[in-house]
């Protein structure tokens, strides 16, 4: 499931025509369909990622867990392992075995040792865990505000947040443990305790971790696959109407032609007829001349 929603981003952030991105939401392209100016036609494709779809964990998982405030003796120094089910969290040891419960992430009560309890100073909902005296190092979860499917690493020395190509998706140089994507304004996630150098940050998929959570991802999964099917249907809509546009553009432009036409060539049956009539007039004058240059010449005949 991680897997699948770090490709829908990637397809989201790499899919490009003529170097213009087309579904990472920036995309907003101008048709000039008119023969006067303003007569456009303005198309935007919404973003595609997997955080826009909904199709990432709300939980962005932080290598940093805080510190044990309480240890109950039950609870030796090692790594514990966190697992959430049923909407409670089970902490269990390095043998596989549920040895305390918790329903915030925050305070595990064990579960052989009656009252005996560890607390964090923040919530532990997933990941491992290694308490060693009152310190725990470990994994935190922390609500996630658009931060796209994959794994992060922390660069305390620029206080920037890089994906595994290097590049800087978020920065906490306002405030420490705070990330903000590099619009400057949308907070991505925020540690209650700054992150050492080189953490790792992980958001996965949708939650199938539990039969509930799996459940509900068959909803949020159709929701995605709606928003796609929606999007498709809107830029189909919109190659239908330019098809329809290109079509009476080119009847426009024949009927154009048409008319110049009429203006710049002849008539030839018209020009023709009036060729004919021309011609039969001169040939019927020159025979009326021809017949009074006749009458004379009959006078003169006579007198001689």
């Amino acid at each position: 499931m991680d897997q699948l929603a770090e490709e829908v981003s990637r397809i989201s952030n790499d899919t490009e025509f003529n170097t213009q991105k087309l579904l990472d939401g920036s995309f907003s392209g101008t048709f000039h369909i008119g023969a006067n100016e303003s007569q456009n036609l303005r198309l935007s494709i919404s973003n595609m990622s997997s955080s826009a779809l909904g199709t990432t964990a709300k939980n962005v998982t932080a290598d940093e867990a805080g510190t044990v405030v309480n240890t109950g003796n039950s609870f030796s120094d090692g790594v514990y392992n966190v697992t959430a089910e049923d909407e409670k969290y089970y902490l269990a040891d390095s043998n596989g075995k549920n040895v305390a419960s918790s329903d915030d992430g925050l305070t595990f009560t064990s579960l052989t040792v009656e009252g005996d309890t560890v607390t964090f100073t923040d919530e532990v909902l997933s990941g491992t865990v290694a308490i060693k005296g009152d310190a725990a190092v470990g994994s935190a979860r922390v609500a996630n505000n658009g931060l796209e499917a994959g794994t992060y690493k922390y660069d305390l020395t620029n206080q920037q947040l890089k994906d595994k190509n290097g590049n800087v998706v978020a920065t906490d140089s306002v405030e420490a443990g705070t990330f903000v994507a590099l619009d400057g304004t949308t907070t991505l996630f925020t540690v209650s305790d700054a992150l050492r150098d080189g953490a790792s940050v992980k958001v996965g998929g949708v939650d199938v971790s539990s039969q509930k959570a799996a459940d509900h991802s068959i909803t949020v999964i159709n929701d995605a696959i709606t928003n796609v099917s929606n999007e498709r249907a809107k830029l189909g809509a919109t190659q239908n109407r330019l098809d329809h546009t290109i079509k009476n553009l080119d009847t426009s432009a024949e009927n154009l032609q048409s008319a110049e036409s009429r203006i710049r060539d002849v008539d030839m049956a018209k020009e023709m007829m009036e060729f004919t009539k021309d011609s039969i007039l001169q040939q019927a004058a020159q025979a009326m001349l021809a017949q009074a240059n006749q009458a004379p010449q009959g006078v003169l005949q006579l007198l001689k």
